[in-house]
């Protein structure tokens, strides 16, 4: 189910600028339109459409600063009036597009400071230390923050070339294969981390990916039961809450979904996903 996920990704990566429907990538997967549908919300925690449009205003804003015109732009992210890319892009930014444009980008540049303050200091401890993975693990991490991946793989790479069980640089590693399009990596990465999470049961979101796992198979049931040991060892986990409530609304138990639902929020006010489900759940 993971690499059916990546291909979906990239799918969508690579026909942003089309139109795109759910039906058109469930032919191209071989799975049906609710199918699709529920692997992509199990996996993002996020509508695939609603995923499609983000990705395809965040393309917008990346030709922002390239001189086209704005009307251009819309129109080859499929919007044909100003209004609904207005509205779009609004939704996800929080600006208007031409505010966006106008953006000096000093908070992004101030930013880009703090993180590569950050390498700089991980560069130095790494030159008084050089056999840390968990070092060269943090300097990747901040590289991919960046938007540097091939430089966040090359120390992904030497993280793992010193320790093999630093589950992290796999797990960091999967984000920046998938930033390139390289999802035949990404894969790899994630059945390697999945492989060595069966042998931590003390790990909480060991469980978690467990459970998801479950969740694609729409095997819920077994999915909560992971969920249940997951939030033993971490009942603080925002998203863990969230997937059980998922999995319990499948199942149609709706007063222990309200109540997971209403736990994300209390962990993460910011969760709009959550806040979707439990409205649409209060309002039956």
């Amino acid at each position: 189910m993971t690499a059916v996920y990546y291909r979906i990704i990239q799918y969508i990566d690579t026909h942003i600028k089309d139109e795109i429907s759910i039906t058109e990538i469930a032919d191209m997967v071989g799975y049906s339109a609710n199918h699709v549908y529920k692997l992509f919300k199990v996996y993002s925690s996020q509508p695939i459409m609603e995923y499609i449009r983000r990705k395809k205003i965040q393309a917008a804003a990346a030709e922002m600063h390239t001189g086209r015109k704005l009307y251009e732009i819309a129109l080859d992210c499929g919007y044909q009036t100003p209004a609904g890319f207005y509205k779009a892009f609004q939704s996800v930014f929080g600006r208007s597009p031409s505010d966006y444009k106008n953006d000096t980008s000093i908070k992004a540049i101030i930013d880009a400071k703090v993180i590569r303050e950050k390498i700089q200091k991980l560069t130095e401890e790494i030159e008084l230390d050089p056999n840390n993975a968990d070092l060269y693990g943090k300097r990747g991490y901040e590289y991919s923050v960046l938007g540097q991946h091939e430089e966040a793989i090359e120390n992904f790479n030497k993280s793992l070339e010193l320790d093999l069980d630093y589950v992290w640089g796999y797990i960091h590693r999967i984000w920046s294969y998938t930033q390139l399009g390289r999802y035949d990596k990404a894969i790899e990465d994630y059945e390697k981390a999945f492989e060595f999470i069966e042998f931590r049961p003390n790990l909480a979101w060991s469980y978690r990916y467990r459970g998801v796992e479950y969740a694609v198979m729409n095997r819920h049931d077994k999915a909560i039961e992971c969920y249940d040991k997951s939030l033993e060892i971490d009942p603080e986990d925002a998203r863990t809450y969230y997937r059980r409530a998922w999995s319990y609304a499948q199942l149609g138990q709706r007063d222990k979904a309200v109540k997971d639902y209403g736990k994300t929020l209390e962990l993460d006010r910011d969760n709009a996903d959550a806040r979707k489900n439990l409205d649409e759940l209060t309002s039956l």
